[in-house]
């Protein structure tokens, strides 16, 4: 395990066409001690990237449960996982980095950003 935290960013929207490359991503960030995953530029998810979220979640068990934090999910996103009922199975803080400072990690954080449809990769 890394002496960093990893903050992945999904920029724009995801489904199963996208499962491989999100569980690439997530391998990658499971690397670090911490692993926070952006939500404030995603536009839509389905119960795929759910499925990765979860398992992302039990891969990380073994570790203290604030190890793996969700930041920011919003409209279409935020009602899935309320309809899903798994929203209190993750930890979530209002963004990235009001979760990288509260738990010390400001200054050691390595990003990912995963470009979905919906969005281009200059921004």
């Amino acid at each position: 395990m890394g002496s960093y935290a990893s903050v992945v960013a999904l920029d724009g929207e995801f489904d199963l066409a996208d499962r491989q490359r999100l569980a690439d991503a997530f391998d990658v960030a499971a690397q670090g001690a911490v692993v926070i995953v952006d939500l404030s530029q995603t536009t839509y998810i389905d119960s795929t990237v759910l499925w990765q979220l979860v398992k992302l979640r039990n891969r990380n068990g073994a570790r203290p449960p604030a190890e793996l934090i969700l930041t920011q999910p919003t409209g279409s996103v935020l009602r899935l996982f309320d309809v899903s009922q798994i929203f209190d199975l993750f930890v979530v803080r209002p963004s990235a980095e009001s979760a990288l400072t509260e738990l010390g990690w400001r200054e050691k954080a390595k990003h990912i950003t995963v470009v979905g449809r919906g969005r281009d990769a200059g921004g």
